[in-house]
């Protein structure tokens, strides 16, 4: 949440975010922090999410419970990999913002790194551990 907090405090207008979520669905309490997160941007910080992807990881999950997990969302049972990130950046002005868990994150910031898409300053990574 803190990397959306920063992005309404950013000097450049935001226009397009593209959200990857991966998390492992609770049947009692749903997705950890997916109301926070699509309210969060949208109503607190202002900003639309124009793209959510989301990939569960658990039990496989049919095409209704995608559906009544978000609607908004594209929803993909499995984890999410690095190429799934390269597939998002549309250019080279492309902003990658990237939080998890450690070993998630370090192979994440070095696919986004290595491939050459992007320069290397536009490749965050918070660390909260």
């Amino acid at each position: 949440m803190s990397m959306l907090s920063y992005l309404k405090t950013s000097p450049e207008k935001i226009k397009k975010i593209t959200v990857l979520y991966s998390s492992k669905e609770d049947p009692k309490s749903g997705i950890l922090f997916l109301d926070r997160l699509i309210t969060g941007t949208e109503e607190k910080y202002k900003i639309p999410i124009s793209n959510l992807r989301l990939f569960l990881t658990g039990e496989q999950i049919n095409e209704e419970a995608k559906q009544a997990i978000s609607p908004r969302a594209n929803v993909k049972s499995g984890r999410m990999a690095g190429q799934d990130i390269l597939d998002e950046i549309k250019s080279e002005k492309t902003l990658v913002y990237i939080c998890g868990p450690k070993g998630m994150t370090d192979e994440f910031v070095d696919v986004v790194k290595n491939s050459g898409a992007l320069p290397e300053e536009n490749v965050f990574c918070e660390k909260w551990w």
